[in-house]
């Protein structure tokens, strides 16, 4: 009864924070499941120190693996290769966020995920759009700039991110390039609250995500570190700390969750005012039709 109780929480009740994604150890790396077409909801709850991040993340999308031959698929090379394609919805305390995302996972260490989002931001929540007419804006504290008039904007959002990830017997590496061009709104500048950076109005943003983690059964745990970039900023800021991720399933893997933790220090921010971090992840997929199994559990 109480897997039950949570799985209706997580699906009409989720909330997600903005944020460097914890969920990059995909649950294909740290999970030894089966892929299984048909199709899923997936939600994310995730928490962090910024109230401006929180929001509500809904996927809906349809999984087909890419071979069906069990030699094949229980191999190194091919274990857990599939494709995802569907839709995903972002609500946040700024901004809506709607569009298409497809998951490619053409070899078992090898994932490219795509996307294009349509945005509109808003100022119901004390966030919103923030414009400037120039990038001088370095005088403003992260206090002054809450106090600053918000308005509304509307935009476009593409990403590409490709992820390389190894599983060494009880050691999981996965490094992840994230690649993100967003249009938003007519001022030359403005400020990106889920950042905390100072973006112009068409820019790209680059993160990259690094992990090791050793296996502490049912943990993953180990150390985690992030760059990230805007480009007409002209700056790189850092994260390093500390990573821990759990995935489970249940009811033959119609039920999987996922959940990350990671903890540690922002270097470089100068508009964020929190040094430490600590942000937490959980994601729940439902699969919600059924198709054959194409590949067994493998312990």
């Amino acid at each position: 009864m109480f897997r039950y109780i949570l799985a209706f929480i997580f699906l009409f009740g989720s909330i997600q924070v903005y944020s460097t994604t914890i969920l990059l150890v995909e649950s294909e790396v740290t999970r030894s499941a089966s892929v299984e077409k048909g199709l899923y909801i997936s939600q994310n709850l995730d928490g962090a120190f910024s109230p401006n991040r929180l929001g509500f993340n809904t996927k809906l999308y349809y999984r087909m693996p890419l071979y069906n031959n069990k030699d094949t698929t229980n191999s190194f090379l091919w274990k857990n290769t599939k494709i995802d394609f569907g839709i995903e919805n972002i609500l946040n305390m700024s901004s809506d966020s709607i569009g298409l995302y497809i998951n490619y996972t053409p070899l078992s260490f090898f994932t490219v995920k795509a996307s294009g989002y349509f945005i509109g931001m808003f100022s119901a929540f004390g966030s919103g759009y923030t414009g400037f007419d120039d990038d001088d804006f370095n005088s403003y504290s992260p206090s002054k700039l809450d106090n600053l008039e918000k308005g509304s904007a509307t935009g476009f959002m593409a990403k590409i991110n490709p992820i390389i990830h190894f599983k060494f017997k009880n050691i999981v590496v996965l490094n992840s390039l994230l690649i993100n061009y967003i249009s938003v709104g007519k001022m030359p500048y403005y400020f990106n609250y889920s950042s905390a950076t100072l973006h112009s109005k068409n820019d790209f943003e680059l993160e990259n995500d690094f992990y090791i983690l050793s296996n502490i059964h049912p943990f993953y745990v180990g150390i985690y570190y992030s760059l990230f970039s805007v480009l007409s900023y002209e700056q790189i800021y850092h994260k390093i700390g500390v990573a821990t991720a759990l995935s489970l399933a249940y009811f033959e893997n119609t039920l999987l969750l996922d959940v990350g933790f990671a903890a540690g220090y922002n270097l470089g921010l100068p508009h964020y005012d929190q040094d430490v971090f600590l942000d937490l992840n959980i994601k729940l997929d439902y699969k919600i039709s059924f198709g054959k199994k194409t590949t067994e559990v493998i312990n």
